[in-house]
């Protein structure tokens, strides 16, 4: 019986995988010499519709992992935030981190740098800006696990105007607790004016040295290795800016550091998404290898603050000292608060 469907095209596109397997079936169990795409097109959806209601809807955990746990994972949570806002619960930790974490907790793992010894899958996401191949391919890594993002009203749908905020001893304590170390951070950020070559050697040679000299750093050469190891390792250039982000741990910083690089010379560098790049400023954040929980929170949080939003992008790439700290420092008490709201 000749029929049309008019959903064939999208269905052979959404469904893909599926609509061989049941062709394939339909061939070996149907007593038909041929049956139309048309008609297994329609078979499709049933089974399609089957397969979605046995999904779990949860909110999800999920788990990503870089190598140093303050540049690249909390870059790339920031986005995956973005696209799946309602996301329980989103961890960014660094490889150092990950004998101490149960991963089994963990609905979803994702991770910017192979890993071997680990109890669970994960999947490995090559570059901390998502591409759209890279996103479809977080989506699908969802799909097969058959998990579903529940959804829910925004909180601030939910919150009336007139409702009062309140703040525990112990929430205060934590603000001010962190408030001091990012304080601390944005009180020590130097901005430097870089007359380069396009060595990149040559570029953070004299800041190593500067480093040393403020007490950040035991060895300048040393500070140095790490950072042209990091930019070995991957791409450093944010895609779509002007920006690079250095970030290294090395036994041989002393306490954590924020920086800004101004080069009077643009120079070009691999990217995130592995394309070349002309970058004008350097971003640089150094931490200890063994750095406390909090310090890494704080570092991570500038981190994420890069590309949160186009504004962000702007700040962070053309900013002077004196707007750049009043902007951290304000993001900081804006999602100070609105972490508290959701919690309530």
């Amino acid at each position: 019986m000749k029929i049309t469907n008019p959903l064939l095209q999208e269905i052979k596109r959404d469904y893909q995988e599926l609509f061989q397997v049941i062709k394939k079936a339909v061939s070996e169990s149907l007593p038909f010499e041929k049956v139309p795409d048309e008609e297994v097109g329609y078979l499709v959806l049933h089974f399609g519709a089957a397969l979605n209601k046995r999904k779990v809807v949860k909110k999800l955990k999920a788990l990503i992992i870089c190598s140093s746990g303050i540049g690249t994972s909390k870059m790339l949570a920031t986005q995956i935030n973005n696209q799946f806002p309602h996301i329980a619960e989103l961890k960014n930790i660094s490889a150092f981190e990950l004998r101490d974490i149960n991963v089994s907790e963990y609905d979803l793992i994702l991770s910017t740098i192979p890993i071997e010894d680990i109890s669970s899958d994960y999947l490995l996401v090559k570059i901390s800006i998502l591409t759209t191949d890279e996103l479809n391919k977080i989506k699908d890594y969802i799909e097969e696990k058959g998990l579903e993002i529940a959804t829910s009203p925004s909180f601030y749908e939910e919150l009336k105007d007139e409702e009062e905020l309140t703040l525990t001893f112990d929430q205060y304590k934590e603000f001010t607790s962190k408030s001091h170390i990012l304080l601390k951070l944005l009180e020590e950020l130097e901005v430097f004016e870089i007359e380069n070559t396009e060595q990149l050697r040559s570029i953070l040679a004299p800041i190593s040295q500067r480093l040393k000299d403020k007490g950040f750093v035991h060895n300048e050469n040393d500070i140095v290795e790490a950072l042209l190891l990091r930019e070995h390792v991957g791409g450093v250039a944010i895609p779509e800016t002007k920006l690079a982000l250095f970030h290294a741990r090395s036994e041989t910083v002393v306490r954590p550091g924020f920086h800004v690089l101004n080069l009077h010379r643009p120079v070009t560098l691999r990217a995130m998404d592995n394309e070349m790049l002309e970058v004008s400023r350097i971003l640089l954040l150094i931490a200890p290898e063994h750095a406390d929980a909090e310090d890494l929170e704080i570092m991570s949080f500038i981190s994420a603050s890069i590309i949160e939003s186009q504004e962000s992008i702007t700040m962070f790439e053309t900013a002077a000292k004196s707007s750049l700290i009043q902007y951290i420092s304000q993001k900081y008490f804006t999602n100070f608060v609105q972490n508290l709201r959701s919690v309530h």
